[in-house]
């Protein structure tokens, strides 16, 4: 089976069953654990006890070599540079484009990271309580959703996009918080840095903010041999000019005055107008990534194949909808309830 669900008790027990769905097969083919151990490691004073790290590779559709990292956090800081407010409970992740084990979890070979090699980025959930999951794969994605509160989500999500032309990479990784170069992980639902009711979230990379900017891809073009996200001012970056990255992600709050390509501008008034008043059937849009060429242009990369983004006004979260063979499970982006994200969500495609 590609989809599980179930319940966990607190951010190890997660862990253990995201590994669990990712190498016994649950997953839409096996993933290889290259590592599972304790890791009490952390930067600051906090407790690290009971911690894990996860290590996992898999070969994508078009031959790719994927490989991703997570850590289980206790109140600790496992970032390198997300001083001040990084000690959290949750989750880690990030994307490499090798694995040694030798050194601290996250600085795995090929890592991405921002101004300098002591700053690598990566996106978290904040976990430290009982909750329910959700997990969904395909054969180039894995999805993890969790409800850690009464209709409040958080998303990660990696694997390998379905490429538009030849290149080499494509690898990515996305999720609900950021820990990219900055003073602090946000937290979701949060204020911090005055971005009021405007929370980072998942597949983000825009030009309002760089602590909205939540997903990285690796490509090779152009001489640019790294992993992109949008922001690249320095001491806030993990990429430089040249080598950013946009997605068509809609996220509500967005100032679009200044929105890069104006095909997001029309994907935005789209999304407005969907679902159909007359009937409720809501479009499902593709989460496409572009990125800046040398000549300052931009190309498409390619899509995530399991996950579309969805107007959810009319739906509750977990409904479902069929389109040909294909079953679509909605769940927000965030907060089913009480947030702007409230009709902004995402469809999974169900494999079972």
């Amino acid at each position: 089976m590609a989809y599980e669900t179930g319940s966990y008790t607190d951010q190890y027990d997660l862990l253990a069953k995201i590994k669990t769905f990712l190498d016994v097969g649950g997953s839409d083919g096996t993933w290889t654990v290259d590592s599972y151990i304790a890791d009490t490691q952390k930067y600051t004073s906090g407790s690290g006890v009971g911690q894990y790290r996860l290590h996992i590779h898999k070969t994508a559709i078009d031959t790719t070599i994927m490989y991703f990292n997570l850590k289980s956090s206790n109140a600790a800081k496992i970032w390198e540079y997300a001083y001040n407010y990084g000690e959290f409970s949750g989750i880690g992740l990030y994307g490499s484009t090798g694995y040694s084990g030798a050194g601290n979890w996250d600085k795995e070979p090929g890592y991405p990271y921002g101004s300098t090699t002591a700053k690598p980025c990566g996106v978290d959930i904040i976990v430290s309580g009982p909750g329910t999951y959700y997990f969904f794969s395909s054969a180039d994605t894995v999805v993890i959703v969790i409800e850690y509160a009464g209709g409040k989500y958080q998303w990660l999500c990696f694997g390998q996009i379905q490429k538009l032309g030849s290149f080499t990479g494509g690898q990515f990784f996305t999720g609900s918080s950021v820990s990219v170069d900055h003073q602090d992980i946000y937290i979701p639902g949060g204020t911090n840095y005055g971005i009021s009711d405007t929370p980072a979230k998942p597949f983000c990379a825009s030009s309002y903010s760089a602590f909205q900017s939540s997903v990285m891809v690796h490509v090779n073009v152009d001489s640019y041999d790294t992993w992109r996200s949008y922001y690249y001012r320095a001491n806030y970056n993990c990429a430089t000019t040249k080598e950013r990255l946009i997605t068509s992600i809609i996220s509500s709050g967005w100032n679009f005055s200044n929105v890069i390509l104006m095909q997001l501008v029309l994907e935005y008034n789209l999304f407005q107008r969907s679902p159909n008043e007359f009937n409720g059937v809501a479009a499902l849009f593709p989460i496409y990534f572009m990125a800046e060429r040398s000549n300052s242009k931009w190309s498409p990369l390619g899509y995530v194949d399991i996950v579309r983004q969805v107007n959810m006004k009319y739906k509750s979260p977990l409904d479902e909808v069929v389109f040909g063979s294909d079953t679509w499970v909605f769940l927000p982006m965030h907060d089913s309830v009480n947030d702007k994200t409230t009709d902004v969500a995402f469809a999974v495609k169900k494999i079972v």
